[in-house]
């Protein structure tokens, strides 16, 4: 319970909206994958699309949890 205590009092919890969300995940992607021309959409798929490989993936996974 001390944890949870010291969470709720150092951490602000936001919600974000579909449009903040999409554009944290977006400059994720091309800041990882500099090769990036076009606009990133939904339909893309990482891999075949930009060509990402797995620690591109991790890594960006990495970056969106921070």
């Amino acid at each position: 319970m001390a944890f949870l205590k010291q969470w709720k009092t150092k951490w602000e919890l936001k919600s974000l909206t579909f449009d903040e969300l999409f554009k944290v995940i977006t400059t994720v992607v091309t800041k990882q994958l500099d090769e990036i021309d076009e606009e990133v959409t939904l339909e893309a798929n990482l891999v075949i699309d930009y060509e990402a490989d797995s620690v591109d993936v991790v890594a960006m996974l990495l970056y969106l949890e921070d």
